[in-house]
């Protein structure tokens, strides 16, 4: 689980109880958020959700669609989270969709793999964020898989130093034997 993210289990108890005058807020909400807000008038819409975050859980819905039909257990890729903390870029491999290994690519040493994660991971880190309303949240998605590979929120809109990103790049999927 990531250590700036929130693992399944929470992420899908925010979806159960992150709601706004009675509207879900995860992506995976039973009613499709999507469909249900587009059949909204605006100014209802801007009542329930922050007009910000629609185009967010929009997109972030059409990713994980295309990860899931793409049906990717076991890749690598490299990775670094961007924010107020120590640089460090690392490659991370997850086979049968578990983390087993974590390597800085810099010095070649192992790392603790608890503060990096799955793609399941990042697509918790850019939900988390929609639950929390940030006051931004930006994401990019691969066009045919559908992995985020940037990411950036800011929780608070006038604090300093709050803000937390990530870059994933060199993705390669592992061909199942």
């Amino acid at each position: 689980m990531l250590a700036l993210g929130v693992g399944a289990s929470k992420r899908e108890s925010i979806r159960r109880s992150s709601s706004r005058a009675g509207v879900p807020l995860g992506p995976r909400s039973s009613r499709g958020l999507w469909a249900l807000l587009s059949a909204l008038p605006l100014s209802v819409l801007a009542a329930c959700v922050p007009f910000h975050l629609i185009r967010v859980v929009a997109d972030l819905e059409a990713a994980e669609r295309r990860w899931q039909q793409a049906a990717i257990a076991s890749y690598s890729y490299t990775f670094q989270w961007i924010c107020f903390c120590p640089y460090q870029r690392v490659r991370i491999t997850v086979v049968d969709g578990i983390v087993t290994t974590v390597i800085d690519t810099e010095t070649m040493d192992t790392v603790e793999a608890d503060r990096y994660g799955t793609v399941e991971d990042l697509f918790a880190f850019v939900d988390d964020a929609v639950a929390q309303q940030a006051a931004a949240v930006e994401a990019d998605y691969d066009a045919v898989w559908g992995y985020p590979y940037t990411a950036s929120v800011d929780y608070l809109r006038y604090a300093i130093d709050d803000e937390v990103g990530l870059m994933l790049t060199d993705f390669e999927a592992v061909p199942v034997p």
